[in-house]
C-alpha cells in the first residue's frame, strides 16, 4: 500500500534535508539525474536521527522510491544506470524554500527567453493584422494569452534569479570576509575555492543578466529583449488594444526594476573577482619561486654535501637568501644543510615587505633624478634664452655721440629695454660692443671708483643673495 501524493509531499517538506541533498547533487554536477545511492544515503541518515521504531518505518515507507514514483513525485527510475529523475515542480518547490539553492539563469536560458519573445512578437503581428473572422479572433485571443503567459514566465524567472543571485552573493561575501585570518593551508584552499565560485557566478550569471536587462545593449540577434517587449507594446498600441498595451508596459517596468539589484550585486562580486585575480597572481609567483628553489637543490639527493659542493656565489644561495635559516657550507666542509627551528614564513613576509620598500625607494630616487635632470635642462634653456636676449640687445645699441660713462649708459638702456637687469651682464654687453664696433674705451683711473647700485627684482638663481646689487668700476669713455 502506497502513501498518497499530498502525504508524501508533506513528509518531504517536513524533512527537507533529503531533497536539499538531491538539489545540491544536481547543481554540483549540472544534471537533472540523481544517482540512486546519493538519495538512499540521505534517507538512511534521516532515519538514523529518529528514535521511535514506528517513525522509522513510516519514513522508510514514504521515502521508498516506488512510493514516490507512484505518487508522481519521481518521474523515472533507470534500473540500468541507477539514476532517478525527480519531477521538476518538486525540485523547484524546494529551491523556493532556500534562496541559496534557487537556480540561476545562464546565458543560454536568457537567449532562449529572448528567442521566445521574437517568436511571440512575430506570431502576434501575423494574427492581429489578419482578417477578424470568428476563427481568426479565437487564434488572436489564444496568441494574446500566450504573449502574457510568456511575459509572466519571464518576470517570474527573473525575480527568482535575482533572489538567488542576491542570496548567493551575500553568502559568498560573508564567507570570504570571515576567512581573512588564514592560518592553515586548508583555510587558503577554502578561500581560494570561494573566490573561484565568485568569479564563476560573476561571468556566468551576472554579466549575461546585465546584458539582458540593458535596453540599449546591442545584441547579435538584433533587438535587445526589452526592445522586443516594447515592440509588442507598440503592436497592441497601433491596433488600439490599449488595455493589453498597458499590461505589457507594466510587465516591462517590473522587469526593468531588476537591473538596479543586479548592478549592485555586480559591484559586490566585482571587488571579490578582482581579489581572486590578485590572489592567483600571488600564488603563481610564490609557486614559481618555490619551484626554482626546488630545482636548485634537486642535486642534493640525500641532503648531504659529500659529493656536491657549491660556490659562495652559486645560484642556490642567491635564491635562498630570504630564508635566514639556511646554513651555508663552504667547499671544504661536509655535513647536512641545517634548517634552523625558526618561523620561515615570518622571515619571508619581512623580506617581501623590505623588498617592496626598496622598490618604492628606488622609484622615488628615479623620479628625483628625472626631475633634477629636467630642472638642469630648464636652467640651461633659461641661460641660452638670456644670452640670446643680451646679444639682440647689444645688436640694437647705437651711439651717435661721445658717452662719458659707457657702463652707466648700458645700465640705463638695460633698465628700459630688458625684462630684468643683472649688473654682471653689463660687462658682457660692454665686451660685445667692443667686438661689434671695433673700438676701445678710454679708461680713467681716478679715485674714488664709481659705483652702480641696482635693486634685484628677478633673481637669476635660487641661491640666497642680497636684494641690492653693486658694481664698482673705473669710468670708461666711448668716443665716436
Amino acid at each position: 500500500m502506497f502513501a498518497s501524493t499530498d502525504i508524501s509531499l508533506i513528509s518531504l517538506i517536513e524533512n527537507k534535508q533529503v531533497i536539499y541533498t538531491v538539489v545540491d547533487y544536481m547543481d554540483t554536477y549540472s544534471t537533472e539525474l540523481v544517482n540512486e545511492s546519493v538519495y538512499i544515503q540521505a534517507v538512511r541518515d534521516l532515519i538514523q536521527t529518529k528514535t521511535k521504531k514506528t517513525e522509522k518505518q513510516r519514513l522508510a515507507k514514504i521515502f521508498d522510491l516506488n512510493n514516490l514514483l507512484s505518487a508522481g513525485l519521481i518521474i523515472e527510475i533507470d534500473k540500468t544506470s541507477r539514476n532517478i529523475l525527480f519531477h521538476s515542480a518538486v525540485i523547484e518547490v524546494f529551491r523556493l524554500f532556500d534562496s541559496k539553492r534557487l537556480r540561476e539563469l545562464t546565458n543560454a536560458d536568457l537567449q532562449d527567453l529572448s528567442a521566445r519573445l521574437d517568436s511571440a512578437r512575430e506570431h502576434l503581428l501575423t494574427h492581429i493584422s489578419a482578417d477578424t473572422n470568428i476563427s481568426g479572433m479565437q487564434d488572436l485571443n489564444e496568441q494574446i494569452e500566450m504573449v502574457f503567459l510568456l511575459l509572466s514566465d519571464i518576470s517570474s524567472k527573473l525575480q527568482t534569479n535575482t533572489r538567488s543571485l542576491q542570496s548567493k552573493a551575500w553568502h559568498l561575501a560573508e564567507t570570504i570576509d570571515a576567512n581573512n585570518d588564514l592560518t592553515t593551508l586548508e583555510d587558503v584552499k577554502q578561500k581560494h575555492q570561494t573566490l573561484a565560485e565568485v568569479q564563476k557566478i560573476y561571468h556566468r550569471n551576472i554579466l549575461p543578466m546585465l546584458e539582458f536587462l540593458n535596453e540599449y545593449e546591442r545584441m547579435k540577434g538584433g533587438l535587445s529583449p526589452l526592445k522586443k517587449i516594447s515592440a509588442i507594446h507598440d503592436i497592441f498600441d497601433d491596433f488600439s488594444y490599449l488595455d493589453e498595451a498597458y499590461r505589457v508596459q507594466q510587465y516591462k517596468i517590473g522587469i526593468t526594476t531588476h537591473y538596479k539589484t543586479i548592478e549592485e550585486i555586480s559591484h559586490l562580486l566585482e571587488r571579490y573577482s578582482n581579489q581572486e585575480i590578485l590572489h592567483r597572481k600571488q600564488y603563481n609567483a610564490i609557486e614559481k619561486a618555490y619551484q626554482s628553489l626546488v630545482e636548485s637543490v634537486s642535486v642534493l639527493s640525500d641532503g648531504k654535501l659529500n659529493t656536491h659542493f657549491f660556490k659562495d656565489d652559486d645560484v642556490i644561495f642567491n635564491l635562498s637568501y630570504p630564508f635566514y635559516g639556511i646554513k651555508h657550507h663552504r667547499a671544504a666542509q661536509k655535513g647536512l644543510i641545517n634548517w634552523a627551528d625558526i618561523n620561515h614564513q615570518a622571515y619571508l613576509e619581512e623580506y617581501l615587505l623590505n623588498a617592496q620598500q626598496r622598490r618604492l625607494d628606488e622609484a622615488i630616487t628615479a623620479d628625483a633624478k628625472t626631475l633634477s635632470k629636467q630642472y638642469g635642462s630648464f636652467e640651461r634653456w633659461q641661460e641660452n634664452q638670456r644670452k640670446s636676449e643680451l646679444e639682440q640687445f647689444t645688436h640694437n645699441l647705437h651711439f651717435d655721440q661721445t658717452v662719458d660713462d659707457i657702463y652707466l649708459e648700458i645700465y640705463n638702456r638695460m633698465v628700459q629695454q630688458l625684462s630684468h637687469v643683472n649688473l654682471s651682464e653689463i660687462l658682457f654687453v660692454s665686451k660685445q660692443l667692443q667686438f661689434k664696433m671695433n673700438i676701445t674705451y678710454q679708461v680713467y683711473f681716478e679715485q674714488p671708483q664709481l659705483t652702480l647700485t641696482h635693486h634685484l627684482k628677478h633673481p637669476v638663481s635660487h641661491q640666497k643673495q642680497d636684494r641690492i646689487q653693486k658694481l664698482t668700476y673705473w669710468r670708461r669713455e666711448l668716443n665716436i
